[in-house]
């Protein structure tokens, strides 16, 4: 087994970025693979290596296996049956398929990078969550879809609008947004937060405050595999008709924010 020492690193030089969603769900048998594009430094040069850790819930870190630049490949022997790894020098990608995944396979995996460097091994990584739900202990069920609004004015130049997706599981959720016919990309998708059997996930987004002043429309679309949900936000006429909705309790602070942050504090309404 490979004693793993973690080393934070922030560098906008290297990076890991995963062709993957942050998130996927599989159910037990099934096999799933994902891959990485690194950049930054070169996959055959020996002196570094590429490959793929894992975190499972309150247990220890897995090495899973990675392989240096000159081709050396190392695997974990306990997980070598489960998971193959495979990289395009080329395409500068790193892959690994599991098979047989099982509920104990559930758990964020990340691909590193490993730098020779005095005996230590440093890590330039990024995750992605893998679930492993049970057929037969969760029922799939799409989101109910419902739009935020600020509950008053915002200061500056900018409006922020979010989107609140309930009800679904397996916990694997998309939020798109757009105004009109135009993707925006300014926007933040919270991880899922499980309540009983079901999740529940929001999404903000950043958008220009004369266009929300103007009643622009804007649209949040939510996509799950249990099917699809969407909602429209367009700032209302009168906002004291909405005002009985500004004792929304549902916390940020839950769905993965800054501590004691709540769209209760920041004024936020459904409608």
């Amino acid at each position: 087994m490979m004693e793993i020492m973690l080393i934070s690193v922030s560098t906008g030089v290297y990076s890991i970025d995963l062709i993957q969603p942050e998130s996927r769900s599989v159910q037990p048998g099934q096999s799933l693979t994902i891959t990485c594009r690194v950049s930054g430094y070169s996959m055959t040069d020996d002196s570094y290596a590429t490959g793929w850790i894992r975190q499972r819930e309150g247990k220890a870190m897995d090495w899973i296996s990675h392989q240096w630049g000159g081709g050396t490949l190392r695997q974990n022997d306990d997980l070598k049956n489960k998971f193959s790894y495979s990289r395009d020098t080329s395409a500068r990608t790193a892959t690994i398929t599991g098979q047989n995944l099982q509920m104990e396979d559930t758990a964020v995996y990340y691909c590193v990078r490993y730098l020779k460097m005095s005996g230590i091994l440093l890590y330039f990584y990024s995750g992605i969550l893998i679930t492993v739900v049970s057929p037969f202990l969760a029922t799939s069920t799409g989101p109910t879809v419902f739009p935020l609004v600020p509950c008053g004015t915002e200061s500056g130049d900018m409006v922020t609008l979010g989107c609140l997706a309930t009800g679904f599981n397996p916990p694997v959720v998309t939020f798109l947004w757009r105004k009109g016919s135009t993707p925006l990309t300014d926007f933040i998708q919270y991880p899922a937060v499980q309540k009983g059997n079901v999740y529940t996930g929001v999404s903000q987004v950043r958008v220009r405050k004369q266009d929300w002043n103007a009643r622009q429309n804007f649209q949040c679309a939510v996509t799950h595999a249990a099917g699809n949900g969407q909602a429209s936000i367009t700032k209302p006429r009168k906002w004291w008709s909405f005002s009985m909705w500004c004792t929304l309790t549902l916390t940020l602070r839950q769905l993965g924010s800054a501590p004691g942050s709540s769209m209760e504090d920041n004024g936020w309404i459904d409608y």
